[in-house]
């Protein structure tokens, strides 16, 4: 009859880790986890399936605005695995060229 060890010598390597997290991933993020609608000021441009939502993880949505005046927030977004919007930011909006001039009053990103 074969002696089964049951123990407490056993040894894990850093080599061990790396097999059992092939043999056994361990995800600490729920994966799946949609993002809601991005919201950003009126007058951004941005792709009309990012403002329908739900977007899925890895999505990137580009933000721009029309020619003469400056985005004030990130040029993108990306939809997280935890569902939220990245980079965080404040209210996306376009300004014109004089100073304080918004073409549109800004909204607050959903998400953030």
């Amino acid at each position: 009859m074969k002696k089964v060890h049951t123990g407490s010598n056993i040894k894990l390597t850093p080599f061990s880790f790396s097999i059992l997290t092939v043999i056994f991933p361990v995800s600490v993020v729920p994966k799946g986890s949609s993002c809601s609608p991005l919201v950003v000021g009126k007058g951004v441009i941005i792709k009309e399936s990012c403002k329908q939502g739900p977007s899925p993880p890895g999505t990137v949505c580009n933000l721009s605005c029309p020619p003469g005046y400056k985005l004030v927030g990130p040029p993108f977004k990306q939809c997280g695995n935890a569902g939220v919007w990245t980079p965080p930011s404040g209210p996306i909006s376009c300004q014109g060229n004089d100073v304080g001039e918004i073409l549109f009053r800004p909204i607050p990103v959903g998400g953030d």
